[in-house]
This record gives C-alpha cells, sequence and structure tokens, in this order.
C-alpha cells in the first residue's frame, strides 16, 4: 500500500464514494446494490486503499511519510543504526532519537482526530517538546550507564543496547504522542451519532481517553522491534549458529529487523478494539442529554455516540 501512486489513490476514494451514494440510495428505497464478482474485488481493493492513505475525517490524502504504511521503511534504517552500531557514543544515540521522533511527531499528526484543530504554533510546540523530551532521555542514560556497557561485547551489547533504546524510544513515543496531539487532552474531540452524520459537541473525557490509549500502544510499539532482533542474534550467537561471513550476518541481521517491524505496529494497535467503549457514566456532564449507553471510537481515535432504543 506504500507504493500506492497518488493517482490510484484519488480513482479509489472517488469510486468508494460513488459505491456508497448507491448504498445510501438503496438504503432509502429499501433496495439492494447487486454487483458483480469483479466489482466486489475492485471495491474491497479500493476500501484497502482508502483505508491506508485518506485520511477519515478531512477525506484528504495524507502524506507518504505520515502514513502508517510507510512505518517498516521509513524506521527500519534507525532500528538497524541503534541495534548493530557497536560503538554508540551518547551523541550519536541523542542523534538517532532526534530523528525517531521526528518521524513519530509526523506519523502523530497525519493520523491525528481532525476534529480538534491544531496551529502551527501548537504543532511547534509540541515537536519541540517531544524532541527535547527523546535527546534528553537517549543522553542521560548513555552518560549514566556508559561505564556498564563498556564491560560487554558480542550479543550481550546488542542486548544491552536494545533495552536502553526501548527505555528512550518508549517513553519519548508515549511523550511525543501527548505533546503533538495535546489539544485532544485539553479541548476533547467530537462526538458523532454512530452513522457519523450528526454530530453532538466535543469531549474531553474522551479525548483523555482516546490519547492514553494510543500513547499505551507507542508504549508496546518499540518492545519486539527492539528485542526481536537482540534475542534473535543472542541465541544464533550462543549455539554457535551464527555466520563467520561479516556480510552473512549483516543480511540476517537486517532480516530480523524487517521481520520485527513487520509485526510490531500491527501487534501495538491490535493492543485495543477497534471500536472501544466509554460508559455514558463517564462522559462530560455537557453531554449527558445523550440517549447513550455507550462512546466507541474507531482506531484514527475518533469518537462516535452509540445509540439505544428507548423503552
Amino acid at each position: 500500500m506504500f507504493f500506492t501512486p497518488e493517482s490510484r489513490i484519488k480513482e479509489a476514494r472517488d469510486e468508494l464514494f460513488k459505491y456508497n451514494l448507491r448504498l445510501e440510495a438503496a438504503k432509502k428505497i429499501g433496495g439492494q446494490v447487486r454487483l458483480t464478482p469483479e466489482e466486489i474485488a475492485r471495491t474491497i481493493e479500493n476500501g484497502n486503499i482508502v483505508g491506508t492513505a485518506v485520511h477519515p475525517d478531512t477525506g484528504r490524502i495524507i502524506p507518504f511519510y505520515m502514513r502508517l504504511s510507510g512505518f517498516v521503511p521509513f524506521n527500519a534504517p534507525l532500528v538497524f543504526a541503534v541495534l548493530f552500531v557497536r560503538t554508540q557514543t551518547p551523541q550519536f544515540n541523542a542523534a538517532v532519537q532526534w530523528l525517531n521522533q521526528t518521524y513519530n511527531a509526523g506519523l502523530n499528526y497525519g493520523n491525528r482526530n481532525a476534529s480538534s484543530k491544531y496551529t502551527a504554533g501548537d504543532l511547534a510546540r509540541g515537536y519541540g517538546a517531544a524532541a527535547a523530551v527523546s535527546v534528553s532521555i537517549a543522553l542521560s542514560t548513555r552518560i549514566v550507564l556508559a561505564p556498564q556497557l563498556a564491560r560487554l561485547s558480542g550479543a550481550r551489547l546488542i542486548i544491552a543496547n536494545a533495552a536502553l533504546s526501548y527505555l528512550a524510544a518508549s517513553t519519548a513515543g508515549a511523550s511525543n504522542l501527548a505533546l503533538m496531539r495535546s489539544k485532544e487532552l485539553w479541548e476533547g474531540i467530537e462526538v458523532q451519532d454512530e452513522e457519523g452524520t450528526v454530530t453532538y459537541g466535543n469531549s474531553k473525557k474522551a479525548g483523555r481517553k482516546a490519547v492514553a490509549e494510543t500513547a499505551l500502544s507507542r508504549v508496546a510499539l518499540p518492545l519486539p522491534v527492539l528485542f526481536f532482533p537482540a534475542v534473535g542474534n543472542f541465541a544464533l550467537e550462543s549455539l554457535g549458529l551464527w555466520p563467520k561471513n561479516p556480510a552473512a550476518g549483516k543480511v540476517i541481521e537486517m532480516s530480523l529487523c524487517l521481520g520485527s517491524l513487520c509485526f510490531a505496529l500491527p501487534m501495538s494497535i491490535a493492543l485495543f478494539q477497534q471500536r472501544a467503549v466509554l460508559d455514558r457514566a463517564d462522559i462530560d456532564e455537557e453531554l449527558k442529554f445523550l440517549k447513550a449507553a455507550d462512546f466507541v471510537k474507531p482506531e484514527e481515535v475518533s469518537y462516535l455516540a452509540k445509540h439505544e432504543k428507548e423503552e
């Protein structure tokens, strides 16, 4: 999906829009939309393309470097550098963390809840704070633990690098998310009906729950990315299976990195239901008028009000 050209994305968006209009028209008259097998396959393909490249709130195409489908190609070089550059100075780790958090800031903004309006100043402050937190954590952990790391080598050093990098990446990732999407915490996000056609207002509690859950997923995200390659390297070395040819070793290292990246993002997103539930008792006072038992949210952290029929 990452390599889908923009012309095909626009085409898929337009075709899916027309298909949804047909569904609405058929629903109004109690009819059905009948499709050939080829049309069904095309509609499914269009849905997949739009789901990965078009923002659900704005309907605009997300820049390729902010899409979730770009997670592997953009992160692979950084993970490889963190795990397998044997001599790592505090400055090196600070630079890697800065690059990582710069990418994360773009990812967080590209997949934000668009019902909260951000100014250029909001984004600049969020990015500056996120970068400062990540670089500070990377520098401080490396400086404090430098003597212990100097005594390690081989796979043990890789494990230690992974542990320190995880501490920095997970803390910074959660902080980055909270800072880049701070308006959702303090101003809330829109609450809509189940069809997404009626907006009732903003909910601060829904916004905070959404950001908190997404931040937790960012804590889980680096775990397989950093530890799976490190543990795999350690296991192969311990069993005497690591190749003596340096080129072959690098191929295995990169394969472990790519495999962990492909697994990590779906795992972290799957930690929470695509439609999580917020009890009606927990909603904001100004929204108590809603005849709703739950609030549910899509993965993009926009909440919807789910109505029950009155008895």
